[in-house]
């Protein structure tokens, strides 16, 4: 798989930025780790997307793609 430099800065900046600040727990911060999670699947990475799939699961907040996060998460442990 070839990874581009514009495709993974521009993620990595988003994800440092999402992890430095403090949140309250809601649908929207829910999806945002859903979608690093994949993001970080479709580079074949699942030790960075793990940690996000685990909030997801964890996470009280009423979220439609939790099924699918806990699916992935249980495929890649």
């Amino acid at each position: 798989m070839i990874t581009c430099a514009w495709d993974v800065a521009p993620t990595a900046s988003f994800e440092k930025a999402v992890q430095t600040h403090r949140f309250t727990e809601n649908e929207y911060l829910v999806d945002t780790w859903f979608w690093i999670a994949r993001t970080h699947l479709k580079r074949n990475d699942p030790a960075q997307a793990r940690p996000y799939l685990e909030k997801i699961a964890a996470s009280e907040v009423k979220y439609e793609k939790k099924p699918q996060a806990v699916e992935m998460l249980q495929k890649i442990a």
